[in-house]
């Protein structure tokens, strides 16, 4: 969904930074000191590298939900979505946001 809405650069590093730190990340980046951010120089990513963590994987394959590992705390498109259990995920066969609790 974020494609189609665009993304600037800072929006997609904290994107990134928030894939790739925590407890559970879903992504590895070796090389890289810190992210860029409103002040000072961007670093370079020029010679780091990207990788999935098994986690990650597993999330791709859809045998684990993250946000209900680590929890979610943003806001997308005026609604702020918090928590571990949030239900709402987005479709892109439906290209809509769904509920996908079992018990609906």
């Amino acid at each position: 969904m974020l494609h189609e809405l665009g993304m600037g650069d800072l929006q997609y590093w904290h994107a990134l930074s928030k894939l790739s730190q925590g407890t559970q990340p879903l992504l590895h980046i070796e090389g890289l000191e810190s992210f860029p951010h409103f002040q000072g120089t961007p670093p370079s990513f020029h010679n780091c590298s990207i990788s999935l963590t098994e986690l990650g994987r597993q999330v791709l394959e859809s045998k684990v939900d993250w946000i209900a590992l680590n929890g979610i705390d943003m806001w997308l498109g005026g609604v702020h979505v918090l928590g571990k259990s949030v239900p709402w995920r987005w479709d892109d066969e439906a290209n809509a946001i769904v509920n996908c609790r079992k018990d609906k």
